[in-house]
């Protein structure tokens, strides 16, 4: 839902990108912004969130976060 993002812009990338989803479909990304993940002890960043509104779940790229936050999960 590309209004949980705090900074959001059309994508240049609607035309030729797409996710791949696990049955093999691919789902158009129409936008790319910004967003948080607050906790009682830290806020982290979520950078580049890719918009695909027939996604129906939040996905998370694990190694992404990781990177933008320099920080490790157990």
């Amino acid at each position: 839902d590309s209004g949980t993002l705090s900074i959001y812009s059309s994508s240049p990338l609607h035309n030729s990108s797409k996710v791949v989803v696990g049955n093999g479909s691919t789902l158009p990304i129409v936008g790319t912004g910004t967003s948080h993940i607050s906790t009682l002890h830290a806020t982290f960043r979520l950078n580049n969130v890719l918009h695909t509104p027939n996604l129906i779940k939040n996905l998370i790229s694990v190694r992404q976060f990781t990177r933008d936050n320099s920080c490790s999960i157990e």
